[in-house]
């Protein structure tokens, strides 16, 4: 069976929502699997598809599956190293670029709390104030070292 021939078939019959999802967004899993079981409902019983190209189909929907589950591994993954890195700015000082208005502030990081998923960072500014600001708005991170007066200073 051609292509031409299953997506005419299809828009004909119950595999309208398949093509019409396929054709309106990036080819998913689901959609994959709705096509194929389509173009096997659909298939002509005098030449059913080969062996070969069913194959090569289940051998794309594999990887397919295989691609999104290591996609969303790689941004769990990566959510958890950004939740570990504004841990690790605890007692640091940062400068970081006000979400409202853009000025820069510097302070030593006294909290991160989650919001939504997104870590937010409290300063406690050099002014005394204290400023809470997303980990993405933070352009510096410095060890502070106590130098002996009772002032820490922080090396970069």
């Amino acid at each position: 069976m051609e292509i031409n021939d299953f997506v005419a078939a299809a828009q004909d019959n119950d595999g309208q929502n398949a093509i019409s999802n396929a054709a309106s967004s990036v080819l998913g899993k689901d959609e994959f699997l709705k096509l194929l079981l389509t173009e096997l409902k659909y298939q002509d019983a005098m030449d059913p598809v080969k062996d070969k190209e069913f194959i090569s189909q289940m051998a794309q929907f594999s990887s397919l599956e295989q691609t999104t589950n290591l996609a969303n591994s790689f941004a769990a993954f990566t959510n958890t190293q950004e939740k570990g890195s504004a841990i690790g700015m605890l007692g640091q000082g940062v400068l970081a670029n006000d979400p409202i208005t853009g000025d820069e502030i510097s302070g030593i990081v006294t909290s991160v709390r989650l919001e939504k998923g997104d870590p937010i960072l409290s300063i406690l500014k050099d002014n005394g104030g204290v400023k809470e600001v997303p980990l993405s708005y933070v352009s510096d991170v410095s060890v502070l070292i106590d130098d002996g007066t009772g002032d820490e200073e922080a090396v970069a």
